[in-house]
């Protein structure tokens, strides 16, 4: 009896496994695809650099560097802010930045004619190598800190093609007397509103300069409880007719990375400023 049931048709056969993904090489990586192992390279490669340069000069009673060909040096006061000149003893991270992001645009002698001002100079760095790079500067702060900018300006006068002059400078109050406006206004570390309120720094940037001025400041964050500083200035450069945007990262040199500083670029809103 039972060689007379039908016999049951073998099973199906099990599907084929789904296909395995293409292995990826590094050629053939997306350019919108970056590999952990390659994203994490390039950041221990960015702190390195950040770590190289970084406080490199902020408790040397000298700093030296060369700016557009010319060897420069100037005299500081490590823990100058304890001392009670303030924080202009020392050349800050931010404005050796601004520095070698000024020698990069305009590239040697390329100020030439041009007239500077140095706002908040502190050592008198920053405008002395404006004056590397070909301008005629006027290097402006205040208090017992200025006996260090003539210093330092007297020291390096004679290495330098442009011409420098320090004067006394109070944020709010006499730039007519300066004969503005200039041609270029920097400034470094003058945002820190613990210290030093930034209402008068924001006119005074507006009254140095004009619509066919180019105004770059440098500025290291750090916070402040009571409101961001870079809302705040954004807001009263605002309030003085001036725009202002952040140069981007591809412009800034690539042998000073970091992540707290930033250079803004700032103008009239009635600009005619070109480069120059």
């Amino acid at each position: 009896f039972a060689a007379m049931l039908p016999i049951p048709p073998p099973p199906p056969p099990p599907p084929p496994p789904p296909p395995r993904a293409p292995t990826v090489t590094s050629q053939q990586t997306s350019a919108n695809h970056i590999p952990r192992r390659a994203t994490l390279s390039r950041r221990v490669e960015r702190m390195t650099k950040c770590l190289g340069w970084r406080d490199r000069y902020q408790l040397q009673d000298t700093c030296a560097l060369s700016c557009g060909g010319i060897s420069l040096e100037v005299d500081q006061i490590p823990q100058s802010e304890r001392l009670g000149f303030g924080t202009g003893g020392i050349v800050w991270d931010a404005g050796i930045l601004l520095i070698r992001y000024l020698e990069q645009r305009f590239g040697e002698r390329g100020l030439t004619g041009k007239r500077v001002v140095d706002v908040g100079a502190g050592t008198g760095l920053l405008g002395l190598c404006c004056a590397a790079l070909g301008a005629d500067v006027v290097v402006t702060d205040t208090g017992a800190i200025m006996d260090l900018a003539r210093r330092n300006v007297d020291r390096n006068q004679n290495r330098i093609p442009g011409k420098v002059s320090v004067a006394e400078l109070s944020w709010g109050e006499g730039e007519a007397a300066l004969n503005p406006p200039f041609d270029v206004v920097v400034a470094s570390e003058c945002i820190v509103p613990k210290l030093y309120p930034i209402e008068p720094f924001a006119a005074t940037l507006r009254s140095l300069s004009g619509p066919a001025s180019m105004i770059f400041v440098a500025y290291e964050h750090r916070i402040f409880p009571e409101y961001d500083p870079r809302e705040r200035f954004a807001e009263l450069l605002q309030k003085q007719g001036l725009d202002i945007a952040v140069v981007a990262e591809d412009e800034l040199p690539p042998d000073y990375p970091c992540d707290d500083i930033v250079i803004w670029s700032i103008t009239h809103q009635n600009s005619t400023a070109q480069c120059l």
